[in-house]
């Protein structure tokens, strides 16, 4: 069910891929008083661009719960002077933790007892786990930009 501002249900929904989409969609918008009430959705590749945007009550999306993205971001854009992606920060975690498992568990470090382990692990991106399939299995949370930043 998606998350409702006001007494009765909006009459669309904007779908942005991007935050820096969303900048330039809410700013044309805004230029017209019937559709700058209109809410926007967006994905958890919004978690490192939302920054870009004004706190509003009409933006939603998606994130990993309990990241430390922010931290990724901010130390991702001082190195190399731009943003990161979401893919990039789950990249940073794997190569992490393809790094520090042999120096924990020296033999075999990557069965599947030891990668299926109930506790799974923490990264930027948050908690997670895998699947016997090898899927990454993650909580998400429902961001609203009025409470990100």
């Amino acid at each position: 069910k998606l998350p409702q501002t006001a007494q009765t249900k909006p009459d669309s929904i904007l779908l942005a891929g991007s935050a820096e989409q969303a900048k330039k969609l809410i700013i044309s918008l805004n230029q017209h008083p019937k559709l700058s009430h209109l809410e926007m959705v967006g994905h958890s590749g919004w978690a490192l661009g939302a920054q870009l945007l004004q706190k509003d009550e009409k933006i939603w999306f998606s994130s990993y719960s309990k990241n430390s993205l922010r931290q990724f971001r901010d130390k991702f854009s001082a190195a190399n002077e731009q943003n990161p992606s979401l893919l990039g920060a789950v990249t940073f975690d794997m190569v992490v933790l393809a790094s520090v498992l042999p120096q924990i568990i020296p033999e075999d470090p990557f069965k599947t007892e030891i990668l299926t382990n109930e506790k799974g692990f923490n990264g930027q991106t948050g908690h997670f786990s895998f699947d016997t399939s090898g899927r990454a299995q993650r909580a998400y949370v429902v961001s609203h930009l009025k409470e990100h930043s």
